[in-house]
């Protein structure tokens, strides 16, 4: 279950009570994609799927699928008032990893690349 802060949800009334968007709801989708691994995605939508979870948020959903679910398990649904990267955002607390500019992330850590280059068993040196 994610939650919504009280400036997203603002938001998302501002966005969901316009009489063109009567009758959809927001969808969370992580996909594929972005420097860590995995991004977010959120749309506005009005179809629901078999294995959708709907999260009831007053008079409005949000609506994501199971993986999704998974992966954002505990997040909280939020929005950036700032000019630069306004919009709404998760607070995830399963993400390791995130880039830079906050619009991916990961589960767990990567491997390094550096795996690669250590040093082999017998070209350790050996004790006399």
């Amino acid at each position: 279950m994610i939650t919504v802060s009280r400036l997203a949800a603002d938001y998302i009334s501002q966005t969901l009570d316009v009489p063109d968007n009567a009758g959809k709801f927001i969808r969370i989708r992580v996909n594929k994609g972005g420097c860590a691994g995995y991004e977010y995605d959120l749309a506005l939508d009005n179809r629901l799927a078999a294995d959708d979870l709907v999260h009831e948020h007053g008079q409005h959903r949000i609506v994501y699928d199971r993986v999704t679910g998974t992966l954002i398990e505990g997040s909280q649904l939020d929005f950036n008032e700032n000019l630069i990267g306004r919009g709404f955002l998760l607070r995830n607390p399963n993400a390791e990893i995130t880039c830079g500019c906050g619009t991916s992330f990961n589960i767990k850590p990567r491997r390094s690349p550096m795996k690669h280059m250590r040093a082999k068993r017998e070209d350790r040196p050996q004790p006399e």
